[in-house]
């Protein structure tokens, strides 16, 4: 059981940092001074609202806010930004103590980073199983403990855990390796 529901809200980080580099405050600020409605901004950012149209073309009002943001309206918007239309842009995640204060002191990007590494690191391993044992064993139970619960020996939990580290440090090396050779 998590400690904490966290609300995410999904937004247009590309808008909103423009904004912020431009010193405006809020995204009424940004309408009034792009002449576009505030309700119809207000749905592109939250990405309930297409920017594009049936034609193809960018919304009315789109090229003002690119100019008050002193940019092109490309930059404002992903390839799949164009598209999008969420229902939602919002939801709850569950998470645990260490995962929060994470999030919320230092550097909450970085964060996202190694629990999504960790994750896919995770996810390399080849069954439920090991994955159960790495996971518990970093939650602070002990061998003894997944051994008896597992109906296995201490030595084996232990030989299970080496063998999924072994498997982790390789997606490592070959991430790195692919890396270098990307750039």
């Amino acid at each position: 059981m998590s400690d904490y529901a966290v609300k995410i809200t999904i937004k247009n980080g590309r808008i909103l940092s423009r904004m912020r580099a431009r010193g405006i405050d809020s995204l009424a600020e940004l309408a009034r001074q792009s002449g576009i409605q505030y309700q119809v901004l207000a749905n592109i950012v939250a990405l309930r609202k297409r920017p594009v149209g049936v034609k193809g073309k960018w919304i009315a009002g789109l090229e003002n806010v690119a100019g008050v943001l002193q940019c092109d309206v490309d930059d404002l918007f992903s390839d799949a930004q164009r598209e999008m239309a969420l229902e939602r842009n919002s939801g709850e995640v569950y998470m645990d103590e260490p995962e929060v204060m994470a999030l919320t002191t230092g550097n909450p990007e970085r964060a996202y980073w190694i629990k999504t590494e960790a994750q896919r690191l995770l996810d390399a391993l080849p069954n439920e199983r090991t994955k159960s044992v790495v996971i518990r064993h970093m939650n602070g139970e002990t061998l003894d403990e997944i051994a008896i619960d597992m109906g296995v020996t201490r030595e084996r939990v232990r030989q299970i855990e080496q063998k999924a580290f072994r498997i982790m440090r390789g997606k490592v090396r070959l991430k790195d390796t692919e890396g270098a050779f990307s750039e």
